[in-house]
């Protein structure tokens, strides 16, 4: 494990919180230059029986022209720590959708055919220069699904996760402190 043992997630286990920080490090690595946790807007109601948060999405911007509205692909990543949370159900509405395990946790068999697979060996990984991955091995590639996604609700999905993020982050956690110059005033 890459976390500090002082310092334990809020509100989840260990394994699950570490596999949710790998996952931000895949989505990078696709070229996603949006990632976030917990992002509202991904349910797949044929897969899923869950609400509609995925624990980790990306969204990848394919053409930047100022002059129309971005074509954008999305990826999610459910992190699952055991067999049972697996069962419980996990969100498949981005264009690839990801399952991340501790190794030997979940058989390959019991992934759905469009879903990707990722297993990690959580006492024996390590992210390289470059986000170069060890221990982190791409068991079965997911097939592009065509959702339809509305750039209204993606938008404010991430603008809600930005929201509890820069509030979170910033102004009730400040790991610096930041002082105001004091200007002179002119006579």
């Amino acid at each position: 494990m890459l976390l500090d043992e002082n310092k334990a997630p809020r509100g989840e286990s260990r394994n699950h919180y570490e596999l949710k920080q790998i996952s931000k490090y895949l989505a990078r690595q696709k070229g996603c230059c949006i990632i976030a946790e917990e992002v509202t807007g991904f349910a797949d109601k044929t897969i899923s029986n869950k609400k509609g948060i995925v624990d980790v999405a990306g969204i990848k911007i394919i053409n930047k022209k100022y002059s129309e509205l971005p074509e954008i692909i999305t990826y999610g990543f459910e992190a699952k720590s055991s067999l049972s949370d697996f069962k419980n159900g996990f969100n498949a509405g981005a264009n690839y959708t990801y399952i991340i395990a501790p190794k030997g946790i979940i058989d390959k068999s019991l992934i759905p055919l469009n879903i990707g697979f990722y297993e990690v060996d959580l006492n024996n990984y390590k992210i390289g220069f470059n986000e170069i991955l060890y221990g982190i091995e791409l068991i079965k590639k997911p097939q592009k699904r065509h959702v339809r996604k509305h750039y209204k609700t993606l938008f404010m999905s991430m603008k809600a996760v930005a929201t509890r993020a820069t509030n979170q982050d910033i102004f009730s956690n400040p790991k610096i402190t930041i002082e105001e110059k004091k200007r002179k005033r002119r006579k």
